[in-house]
């Protein structure tokens, strides 16, 4: 079940980026991008991360929201028209790219879980080492 969601989630992010990059009125375009905060705080909640669920709701949400409101009070209601072919093609070479650099470096990755990735062989032993000594609490997390 709660994959289900966290796929419905996942699929109103996309179309709510989408939304935002085809908004031609800038007001739309700030309410979207506090929406798209808040469905990225509900994805983090459910990855079990609260905390950082809590900071994107109040920093991304509320904080991002209300300056770009501030800021949009200071300029004009629509933006100007452009050529739409030169942006379309100037979006897509531009996530082309990032994609295949994301995807790039993805192949460079240990496996999830991996006991022999570096982060297994020298950080986490130090820790699970040092911290009740350095900060004399028995449990590390």
């Amino acid at each position: 079940m709660i994959v289900v969601f966290s796929l419905f989630l996942l699929s109103l992010l996309v179309l709510t980026a989408i939304a935002i990059i085809r908004s031609e009125n800038l007001f739309s375009a700030v309410m979207l991008s506090g929406i798209f905060s808040l469905l990225m705080a509900l994805n983090f909640f459910i990855l079990d991360a609260a905390d950082v669920a809590l900071t994107e709701a109040a920093v991304g949400a509320g904080v991002s929201t209300v300056l770009l409101l501030g800021g949009l009070a200071l300029t004009p209601t629509e933006e100007r028209r452009r050529k739409r072919e030169r942006k379309m093609a100037a979006t897509l070479v531009t996530v082309s790219m990032i994609f295949l650099a994301i995807s790039y470096a993805s192949f460079d990755q240990p496996r999830i879980g991996d006991p022999d990735a570096p982060v297994h062989r020298h950080v986490a032993p130090w820790y699970l080492e040092q911290t009740p000594e350095l900060i004399d609490i028995p449990n590390v997390v």
